[in-house]
């Protein structure tokens, strides 16, 4: 008896050691991506930040940040094309910041929505995006995008100032 209940409780103390990520997370997909290039992938959004853009495209890029349902963790983040004209509808459906789960923070988890595109290499590092423009775009200029800072409310933060030198006199001067 004592060798079944030892048993038991070592498979359970391995099992949750043994699972496996979530499939549906931005770490996920860059993992396995051999297996997952242009073809259809599914993702968990918590949120999304749009990104900078040089000149007006008729195309945009936002960052999804991905999160682990089984975990209860962040699960990376990854570019998303879109079309132009669909921007404000997706940052309205995915938000601009994390939800928490029943409008309270429990257990540390965050409400998520699916998304589902084609995954891209593009550009010269072969950056990995999700496509949602339907082949309607040619992403091959495409670059690495950087999150813009705007919180989707208009509000950007205020650029660092530079430290100021504290008193002392400057060197080789008396």
């Amino acid at each position: 008896m004592k060798i079944v209940l030892t048993l038991t409780c070592l498979l359970l103390a391995v099992s949750p050691a043994l699972a496996e990520r979530s499939k549906y997370t931005a770490d996920y997909v860059r993992n396995f991506k051999s297996d997952q290039i242009d073809q259809k992938v599914t993702l968990e959004v918590a949120w999304m930040k749009p990104v900078k853009m040089k000149e007006e495209k008729d195309y945009t890029v936002v960052i999804a940040h991905t999160w682990d349902e089984r975990e209860k963790n962040f699960g990376g983040t990854i570019p998303v094309v879109l079309l132009s004209e669909d921007r404000v509808d997706l940052l309205k459906k995915y938000d601009t910041a994390p939800d928490k789960e029943g409008g309270k923070f429990r257990g540390r988890d965050l409400d998520t929505r699916r998304l589902s595109g084609i995954l891209r290499e593009v550009g010269k590092g072969k950056t990995l995006v999700v496509d949602l423009t339907d082949g309607k775009v040619d992403l091959s200029e495409l670059r690495k995008p950087e999150e813009d800072k705007d919180d989707g409310k208009g509000r950007k933060p205020e650029p660092k100032k530079p430290l100021k030198k504290g008193p002392g006199k400057k060197p080789g001067k008396k």
